[in-house]
């Protein structure tokens, strides 16, 4: 393929273009940082300067509950800052966890919204 893109979820949410064969790195090589456009105006600051992005939403950060989820805790976990990650709700979520399950379900729509944007705007093949 000439032209695709690749999501990558991890600490935070990037992407990678590839546009006719070449790398799409844009002007200042950080082309494809999807993880900063705002999902939710009203939603957490990020470090960005923005309000809600996805990277607040998804992805380490946000998953672990320290943008809009912070007050949640999956009851198998032990309470304080930074005590969730992401297999502790991988691991809750294939137990039937129902807070893990949210907290899937929401990052997926949220992710879901930014790929269907992201999707729309550069239009690969695949």
């Amino acid at each position: 393929m000439k032209d695709f893109a690749y999501v990558k979820i991890a600490t935070g949410v990037g992407s990678g273009h590839v546009i006719d064969g070449k790398i799409y790195r844009g002007a200042t090589g950080v082309a494809g940082e999807i993880g900063h456009l705002a999902i939710d105006p009203q939603g957490e600051p990020c470090i960005c300067g923005l309000r809600g992005c996805l990277a607040t939403l998804v992805g380490a950060r946000g998953s672990r509950g320290e943008g809009p989820r912070a007050a949640r805790r999956i009851p198998e976990e032990p309470p304080g800052p930074g005590a969730l990650t992401i297999d502790a709700i991988e691991a809750a979520a294939l137990r039937g966890d129902p807070l893990a399950l949210q907290v899937a379900r929401e990052a997926s729509e949220y992710l879901g919204i930014a790929i269907a944007g992201m999707l729309n705007l550069m239009n690969p093949a695949g």
